[in-house]
C-alpha cells in the first residue's frame, strides 16, 4: 500500500520499516495484531452504533463471547492483513 501513496520505493520502504518498528505484532506469522485491530474495530462499531453491529452479525448473535464475530472476520480483519490494499 505504501508503494501506491508514496512517490518512491526508498519513501515507502521507510514508511513501512517504520510501522513495523511501532507495531511488531502486526507482523507475526499469525497476525496477532490483526486479530486484536478486527476485534478493536467490531467493539467501536458495537459501541458507536450498535444498530449497523447487528445487521452485520445477522442470524450469528447467538455466538459465545469468546467467539470472533463476522464483522471481525469478514469486514475488519481483510482490511486490516491487507494494509487497506484489498479496497479498490
Amino acid at each position: 500500500c505504501f508503494l501506491y501513496a508514496l512517490p518512491s520505493e526508498l519513501e515507502a520502504f521507510a514508511c513501512f520499516e517504520k510501522l513495523a518498528e511501532l507495531c511488531p505484532r502486526y507482523f507475526t506469522p499469525t497476525l496477532d495484531g490483526c486479530v486484536v485491530g478486527a476485534a478493536l474495530v467490531d467493539h467501536i462499531l458495537r459501541c458507536i452504533s450498535p444498530e449497523i453491529h447487528g445487521t452485520l452479525l445477522g442470524d450469528s448473535l447467538l455466538l459465545d463471547d469468546d467467539a470472533r464475530t463476522p464483522v471481525e472476520d469478514l469486514v475488519a480483519y481483510p482490511l486490516l492483513a491487507s494494509l487497506f490494499t484489498v479496497v479498490p
